[in-house]
């Protein structure tokens, strides 16, 4: 502002001083009005003002097809659902069984007439394989299980007084079909039990043999 003031005052002050020539001198046009000269400095503050002009705002520029909009996307990853063979209950006791008559084939000589015909000619009736059970089953329980889920004939006999089982054929092979001392008896893990089938609790992993013996051993 201060500026300013001097360049008018010193407008001014030319202005007298060609008067005061003129007016010596005796030729002196006619001054000009004080508006041009105030004209003159405002024309002069308006060209040296230090004001910036205003940003302009830039126009939104339409998406092209060069710059296609940015989006983004979630991905939802969700748990595998569990497979019927993961549901299974784990844990099952499992054992094996066989059945077979091949000692009958050392003994022909004191074997049934006709009973040869329904010998398998490997001497096994049924061959080793793991089956399932349930806690507290007896050897008897796998053994009646099988024999009916294959279709193998299967003759026993309950004695509920002692709580016991006797086996009396297999197969259509019976009791002394071979001799005086022939019949069906069973092992475990190797070892004959000195009590019947029905009272062998099965354990995990028992190797259970039912075989017919020729000598009652």
């Amino acid at each position: 502002m201060k500026k300013y003031k001097k360049r008018i005052i010193l407008g001014v002050l030319v202005l007298l001083a060609l008067v005061a020539v003129c007016f010596w001198s005796g030729n002196c046009p006619e001054p000009a009005p004080v508006e041009t000269v105030l004209d003159v400095v405002k024309t002069d503050k308006s060209s040296t003002s230090t004001e910036s002009p205003k940003a302009t705002e830039e126009p939104e520029r339409e998406p092209s097809q060069e710059e296609p909009e940015k989006t983004e996307s979630l991905v939802i990853t969700q748990p595998p659902i569990p497979t019927e063979e993961a549901l299974e209950p784990t844990g099952t006791p499992r054992c094996t069984l066989t059945v077979r008559c091949d000692d009958v084939f050392q003994n022909l000589e004191n074997l049934a007439e006709g009973k040869e015909t329904i010998l398998p000619q490997n001497g096994i009736l049924y061959p080793e394989q793991t089956v399932e059970f349930s806690q507290g089953e007896s050897v008897f329980d796998v053994l009646c299980r099988e024999m009916r889920k294959n279709n193998i004939h299967f003759e026993f006999v309950k004695t509920p007084m002692y709580n016991s089982v006797y086996i009396e054929g297999i197969g259509n092979l019976y009791e002394f079909d071979c001799g005086d001392t022939s019949g069906w008896m069973y092992r475990v893990n190797g070892e004959k039990p000195n009590y019947g089938c029905s009272q062998y609790l099965l354990k995990e992993g028992d190797h259970i043999v039912f075989y017919y013996s020729c000598s009652l051993s």
